[in-house]
C-alpha cells in the first residue's frame, strides 16, 4: 500500500499506484467538485455555514453523508448501507484528518510545515474497509482536508486569490 499516492496533475488531483489512477479529483472550494473512481463519476458537495456537512452523490443517489459535531473535531461518515466510520479532525500542529474503524486507523491525512510550505501526507492504516469504502473515504477525505486546507492558509493573499479564481 505504500505505493499508493497523491498527485498534482494541473488542477486536479490523482490517487495512483504506479501508473494506474484511482481517483481523479477536481476541487472546486465554492461549487460542487467531481472525481471519478473506476470510470464513475461522482460529486462531492458540502452544505452548511458553521456545520459543514459532507456529500457523495452518484447521480441523484446519495452515497455517502459525513457529519461533524458542533465543535467540529469530530465526526462521522454515514454510508448508504447503513456503515459508520468516525472521523477526528485536529487543526493544532497543523491540519489532520483520520478515518477510523474501532479506533483504528483507516486512512489520514496530515499537513506539515507552514504556508507555502506545506506539504501534505496521505497514509493508509490497518483497519479494513473495503475497496470501494476506501476509494470512497479517500476521496471525501481529500476534498474535505483540501478545503479546510485553503481556508487554513496563513496568507491572507493567497486566500483571495484563490476565492476569485
Amino acid at each position: 500500500m505504500k505505493n499508493i499516492k497523491w498527485h498534482k496533475q494541473d488542477e486536479k488531483e490523482l490517487l495512483m499506484t504506479g501508473d494506474q489512477v484511482l481517483i481523479d479529483l477536481k476541487v472546486n472550494l465554492v461549487k460542487d467538485s467531481i472525481c471519478i473512481i473506476q470510470n464513475i463519476e461522482y460529486t462531492l458537495r458540502r452544505k452548511g455555514m458553521w456545520q459543514h456537512n459532507y456529500f457523495m452523490f452518484h447521480q441523484d443517489k446519495q452515497l455517502l453523508k459525513m457529519v461533524f459535531n458542533f465543535w467540529g473535531n469530530k465526526g462521522k461518515v454515514h454510508f448508504n448501507d447503513g456503515t459508520f466510520i468516525d472521523c477526528d479532525l485536529q487543526t493544532s500542529d497543523g491540519l489532520k484528518i483520520r478515518f477510523l474503524n474501532n479506533e483504528q486507523e483507516i486512512l489520514s491525512y496530515k499537513s506539515i510545515g507552514k504556508a507555502k510550505d506545506r506539504e501534505t501526507i496521505f497514509h493508509i492504516g490497518i483497519a479494513f474497509v473495503d475497496a470501494e469504502k476506501l476509494l470512497f473515504l479517500a476521496a471525501i477525505g481529500k476534498y474535505i482536508f483540501s478545503i479546510m486546507y485553503y481556508e487554513c492558509v496563513d496568507d491572507v493573499a493567497s486566500n483571495l486569490l484563490l476565492l476569485t479564481a
